[in-house]
């Protein structure tokens, strides 16, 4: 995946996580929930197997949240801390 493709999807991942707390925080706790919609979570899913911490091991998984859901970090800053060694950039 390129690097404008990859910042697009944690873009969106970013929005989809503000969704998620705007519904939780009308809704007294309730997220975005039900068979309907848990598709849109396999969008974390790619972005965690085109990174560099695609692994279901504790491990690849605690950097991939820490990263993806890192609140100081840009899209851009989360891609470069993402991006596998073999990637490049078009």
């Amino acid at each position: 995946m390129n690097r404008e493709d990859m910042i697009d999807l944690i873009k969106v991942e970013e929005a989809i996580n503000r969704l998620n707390d705007k519904i939780t925080s009308l809704t007294n706790g309730y997220g975005l929930s039900g068979e309907e919609y848990e598709d849109i979570y396999q969008l974390y899913e790619v972005l965690r197997r085109n990174s560099r911490y695609p692994g279901n091991d504790d491990h690849d998984e605690d950097m991939f949240k820490a990263i993806i859901n890192a609140i100081n970090k840009t899209p851009e800053e989360k891609y470069e801390l993402l991006k596998r060694d073999d990637d490049y950039d078009i």
